[in-house]
């Protein structure tokens, strides 16, 4: 197809183009390099460039004859544009070539004697410098001795040259291909040719060229027509630098069209994404790139993704998306093919990947694994004609069908120098149907839509392997995605030929201090999971070392060629090969041992000796579905049924197979002997909690004790839940759930409290915000003032591993400010909380994933135990603040459909993301006693694991969920027969809820009683940090309530689970606490999706003994405070609706607001005989109805407390103030 109209122009040749704009007074044009070490800039007019090619000439005419090729080896600069016009003026073949320096001379020598043997060139082009670095050199190649030498740069101006300006079919240059097979071959381009192709370049005609920024070598065709013949050809000033100033600082180029106004400059992808990993937010505030019109894009594979980043980066200096210009172009075409004649975007398209494989362009919605996003090119030259071309039948492909691209037209040169049969099988190339005229070849393959050109691929290196089509640049995108070591830009996939069958084969640089071995196995899962094609050699090598051509191209044949060489400089390598199906196991372990490699090999396509028994099944890219498959081809050879979860309690090859073939497992740990010093069981004295529909520990009893379902819509406070739903879990930057568990006070905060200043409050993560005000509510819960625990051994021990709060805090590197990293550094979780007590006790942050809280609390019972703390408060905390981990999860198929952690349930289907905190304060209880504290329950033991090689890093593991809880309750010296309630961690996922009921059975064993089984997560959903705490304080609730809640869901319960033949009994029901005495025990699971599992036994405190000293006073003082006056409102309100539901004594909740409240300034007390009289006058008190047993006022500090009491008036006795004291 053909479009667009010619410029004008009545040059004959670009000599003559050159001498004109010379001879014009019009001309304006000139050429400037940029030197920016010196800041010397170099500059010529068209005036001095054509008396500078005319004494070249001359000096050329002397040594040759017209149609000589002429080698140009000039450092980049204006030397290299008078060297190349010298020849044209000459009448000479120009031979653009690679810039000699002095770091490089040894490397590029070979090459340059390679291009001027094929040339046949006895003259070369050079500067006095080059020559000096020439004769130093030790390599003196073959066939570049024998050149005649000039230094353009010491020539004389010319005296008496005479202007010729050539035919139009003359050979102007040879433009030299990267040569990837060693073998350069020089493009033959006349003068006709280079003039077409100016003429027709359709780019200008909406975007006007007033100044071209080029940084690209002027040995490439596109640095030459863009950075010398454009700019001639349009009479428009030229800023030149050197690609290796651009490459060390892309500033350079960027600052170039800020300072000299551009509109015109291009370069390939790799340069924008190096623009914007390289150029620092403030470089790019002093950019002005607003006249910036033309950005072209080409020479490599165009990415959407790098057009989009480069947009956002450098919007905020001028840059506009429709100033990108992606077009194709090549030097056997003299440059340009395609472009557009309009101004407007990129057009960017997704087609489906299965289909690109067969051959069709079919656009489909962008999804993450079956689609390819591919940018358009624009349309064909003027006086041009593209064919999309079947390379095999050489027939027209239909519409949008992918073939290789054909062209022809006044660009396509000759051929190639002295090279007939390639020049045939290249340029000469005809259609089977029609024959008329021979078009160019171009290897490359494409299609049509809607009249612009999309690239798909090259034809040589389309990877073919089971009848399946891949293209090597669609892999090399999925593996830079694959691991943080791999560098962009910087790998290449291609075909190898092994036992007569295609494989493929990957050769990518990376960070060699990266493990070899977790990015090779990255590279396989990905390429394997976005593919479908498995890898069957990995070579790692040292960054810098990939074949790149001059222009910066990836060279995927040398590349092969180093590969089977042996020469490329290895960081590592890895290699696998196709293997066959498995015949049937023997039934010894050895026998299915090698039944499931077999299986395994042939499955992946790796070799056999390759894979491990001891390595997890997952590592072998074994999906779910293929794992099922597997299992079952494995009940038919054996002839038995195997359980679901046998994989996942037997997650190796060896372990399987010893398990299925009965062989004996390694031996339990041995029982730990008692320890009187390291058993000390650990009192839980305080509680405070806030989660989803209950702020407080009453409104969490309520829930639990009410069956409440706390799940809701997701608010429009976190994300807008309907815009961001999406079920097809193909859409990408969706999650698949509308539901979620949700606090509806996470934004709020008393700073003041904390003495946290209100500009340092915005900054601090939510959770640790919510974590300092559970902490405090613990503390007065367990009667303990937070206001008098300064420099005490207080360890804080704190399970989170939410970090949205700082993606949302540091997205904006611009809006940084000093709290960005005290605010959200997991670390300060803890630590705040000891600083704002100022506790002196060891201080940790736990992350183990869903286990964290869990973990925490095991931590700080030993840190109790062995005297380096004496009191603990222990929490998790979980706040959703962003949708991002929720997309991921949706992605990784955890989450429910409907929303709700049905555990244990026929309906289990995954669970339901929850917000949450909860704190314990927690303490020796050889202390607690002494301390006279309140023992709500006590940890008797406590455990910690990680399941290790499990099959796959978030699988669970049966086995090692039976032995941490068989050591948590070795630890609690009890047994099965002891328990009365176990807290699963119960997500409602099928597998997980199946392989904990296996691992409980195992352990429970048959009990003559049956021991209640619940999961807090179907009330309030999975607050995965804070989800071990939560189970902890419902059954802690349960045990001051004695009463066991009942869970939502379980109606009917999962058969698959048999329950039924367990001890466990789902508390589907609420049921009182056994009375039996023996019964007194819990036990509490967390398994961390990472693989830390725990678990926690309680026990049920015994009644207190009656206090034989009790109070028998008749009236009492109720003391409340604030930091001001809503804070004490708040106080009130909250004391109001205590006295009213609480069973306590009057004189106790009196007692304990006296001893374990802090003090704050805005105070309030009263006296009352009981609850019913201090309700009333705290009534008074909202109404504003005065009372003289109530008062309310001010705190007045003083430098020194003084209180009178006793007066020494009346009479006296001994311990006459002891009952007050202690009150």
């Amino acid at each position: 197809m053909a479009n667009g109209s010619l410029c004008s122009s009545d040059s004959r040749s670009l000599a003559e183009l050159l001498h004109q704009r010379a001879d014009s007074d019009s001309s304006s044009g000139d050429y400037i390099f940029l030197n920016p070490d010196s800041g010397k800039n170099d500059r010529v007019n068209y005036q001095e460039l054509d008396r500078r090619a005319g004494a070249i000439a001359q000096r050329l005419g002397e040594t040759c004859a017209p149609g000589d090729r002429v080698l140009i080896v000039c450092p980049p600069g204006l030397d290299y544009i008078a060297a190349f016009f010298g020849c044209l003026y000459a009448q000479t073949i120009a031979v653009p070539a690679y810039s000699l320096t002095a770091s490089r001379i040894e490397r590029t020598l070979p090459r340059l004697a390679a291009i001027v043997n094929d040339a046949q060139a006895h003259v070369a082009l050079t500067t006095a410098a080059v020559q000096a670095h020439m004769a130093a050199s030790d390599v003196h190649p073959a066939g570049l001795q024998e050149l005649t030498w000039i230094a353009v740069d010491d020539l004389p101006d010319a005296g008496g040259y005479a202007f010729h300006p050539g035919a139009p079919d003359q050979l102007a240059f040879l433009m030299y291909t990267s040569g990837s097979t060693g073998m350069p071959k020089g493009v033959k381009v006349t003068h006709a040719n280079a003039l077409h192709n100016l003429r027709a370049f359709p780019g200008f005609q909406s975007r006007p060229c007033h100044t071209v920024v080029s940084w690209l070598p002027l040995f490439h065709d596109l640095g030459l027509f863009l950075g010398v013949l454009h700019p001639l050809f349009q009479d428009a000033p030229s800023i030149l630098m050197s690609p290796t100033d651009f490459v060390r600082n892309p500033l350079i180029w960027l600052d170039a069209l800020s300072t000299y106004r551009g509109s015109t400059t291009g370069g390939p992808n790799f340069a924008y994404d190096l623009c914007v990993r390289k150029i620092t937010p403030e470089q790019r505030q002093k950019l002005d790139l607003r006249p910036w019109t033309m950005a072209l894009n080409g020479a490599e594979p165009i990415r959407a993704e790098v057009l989009e980043r480069f947009t956002q980066t450098f919007a905020a200096a001028g840059f506009r998306p429709e100033t990108f210009y992606p077009s194709y172009g090549m030097a056997d075409a003299t440059a340009t093919v395609t472009g557009s004649a309009v101004l407007a975007p990129p057009t960017v398209i997704s087609v489906d990947r299965a289909a690109l494989s067969a051959g069709r362009g079919v656009t489909v919605p962008a999804t993450p694994t079956t689609t390819v996003t591919l940018v358009g090119c624009g349309g064909s030259l003027a006086d041009q004609v593209i064919r999309i071309v079947d390379p095999e039948r050489l027939e027209t492909c239909p519409p949008a069908a992918v073939g290789e691209i054909w062209v022809s037209g006044p660009s396509i040169g000759p051929g190639y120098w002295q090279r007939p049969q390639a020049t045939q099988e290249t340029f000469g190339a005809r259609l089977a149907e029609t024959g008329d005229r021979a078009y160019l070849r171009t290897g490359d393959l494409g299609f049509f839509l809607a009249g612009e050109l999309f690239i798909t691929g090259r034809l040589k290196d389309v990877i073919i392997v089971r009848g399946h089509n891949h293209y090597p640049e669609d892999i090399e995108q999925t593996i830079e995605r694959s691991h943080p070591a791999i560098r962009p830009g910087c790998g290449v996939a291609f075909a190898l030929d092994h036992e007569g069958e295609e494989c493929l084969a990957v050769v990518q640089e990376v960070d060699p201090s990266a493990s070899g071995a977790d990015i090779i196995t990255a590279i396989r899962r990905c390429v394997t999971e976005h593919h479908d094609i498995g890898v069957q050699i990995i070579v790692l090598i040292q960054p810098g070392s990939l074949p790149k051509t001059s222009s910066g191209k990836l060279q995927r044949s040398r590349t092969r060629e180093r590969l089977l060489e042996g020469s490329l400089p290895l960081v590592a390598r890895w290699e696998g090969w196709h293997s066959s199906l498995a015949p049937a196991p023997a039934p010894d372990a050895g026998g299915i041992v090698q039944w499931l490699t077999d299986w395994i090999a042939g499955h992946v396509g790796v070799n056999p000796r390759s894979i491990s028994t001891n390595e997890p099944l997952s590592s072998f890219n074994l999906d779910s579905l293929a794992a099922v498959s597997m299992l079952g081809d494995l009940e038919r050879q054996l002839g038995r049924t195997l359980a679901p979860t046998l994989l996942w309690s037997y997650p190796t090859i060896g372990a399987l197979a010893a398990y299925l073939s009965g062989a004996p497992q390694a031996a339990e740990s041995p029982a730990l002997a008692p320890d009187s010093t390291v058993n000390e069981p650990i009192a839980i004295i305080g509680l405070g909690c806030n989660f989803p529909g209950a702020p407080d520990l009453a409104a969490f009893w309520q829930v639990l004790s009410e069956q409440q379902d706390q799940i809701t819509a997701i608010p429009a406070s976190r994300w807008d839940g309907a815009a961001m739903y999406d079920p097809n879990l193909a859409v990408p930057g969706k999650v698949a759930t509308r539901w979620g568990g949700f606090l509806s006070d996470a934004d709020t905060f008393d700073a003041g409290l904390f003495g946290i200043s209100p500009r340092e409050a915005p900054h601090i993560d939510p959770q640790h915000r919510k974590l300092l005000e559970a902490a405090w509510a613990a503390l007065e819960h367990a009667g303990e003032a937070p206001d008098t625990l300064a420099g005490s051994a207080t360890g804080v021990f704190i399970g989170i591993c939410n970090s949205d709060h700082a993606r949302l805090e540091l997205a904006d590197d611009q809006a940084i400010g000093q709290y960005g990293g005290t605010g959200t550094a997991y670390s300060l979780a803890a630590n705040r909380l000891s600083y704002s007590l100022d506790l002196a006790g060891p201080s940790m942050a736990v992350d183990t994933a869903c286990s964290s809280s869990l973990v925490a609390l095991h931590l700080a019972c030993q840190s109790l135990r062995s005297g380096e703390s004496d009191r603990a408060l222990i929490g998790g905390v979980n706040l959703i603040l962003g949708p991002e981990i929720t997309i991921a999860f949706s992605k990784a198929r955890m989450m429910a459909a409907d929303g709700r952690c049905k555990a244990f349930d026929s309906r289990a289907d995954g669970y339901v993301r929850s917000e949450g905190v909860g704190v314990l304060v927690a303490k020796r209880l050889s202390q607690a006693i002494a301390n006279g504290d309140r023992i709500l329950a006590l940890v008797r033991g406590s455990a910690i694991s990680q399941d290790g090689r499990s099959n796959g890093i978030t699988a669970p593991n049966g086995l090692a969920q039976q032995a941490v809880i068989r050591q948590a309750m070795r630890r609690a010296q009890i047994s099965p027969a002891n328990l009365a309630m176990i807290e699963a961690h119960g997500t409602g996922t099928p597998l997980g809820d199946a392989v904990e009921i296996a691992a409980l059975d195992a352990v429970l064993g048959q009990q003559s009683s049956k021991i209640a089984l619940g999961s807090v997560k179907t009330n309030i959903g999975h607050t995965e940090a804070a989800a071990g705490i939560a189970g902890v304080i419902k059954v802690v609730l349960a045990m001051m309530h004695d009463s066991i809640p009942a869970q939502l869901f379980g109606h009917p319960p999962n058969p698959q689970l048999n329950l039924a033949a367990t001890a466990l009994d789902l508390a589907v029901v609420a049921r009182p606490w056994p009375a039996d005495s023996d019964r007194r025990f819990a036990g509490v699971s967390s398994f961390g999706f990472g693989g830390t599992i725990a678990h926690v036994i309680l026990e049920h405190p015994s009644a207190p003994a009656p206090d034989p000293e009790g109070s028998d006073r008749t009236h009492h003082l109720l003391a409340l405070s604030g930091r001001d006056e809503r804070a004490l409102d708040a106080q009130i309100r909250q004391m109001q609706a205590a006295l009213a539901d609480s069973s306590a004594q009057f004189a106790d909740i009196c007692h304990t607001l006296g001893r374990g409240r802090a003090q704050l300034p805005h105070r309030l007390a009263l006296v009352a005989e009981n609850s019913v009289q201090a309700q009333a006058l705290l009534a008074q008190r909202s109404a504003a109805v005065p009372s003289s047993n109530l008062w309310c006022s001010a705190a007045t500090t003083f430098n020194e407390p003084i209180v009178f009491v006793f007066t020494g008036q009346g009479g006296q006795h001994l311990e006459m103030g002891r009952e007050l004291y202690a009150s």
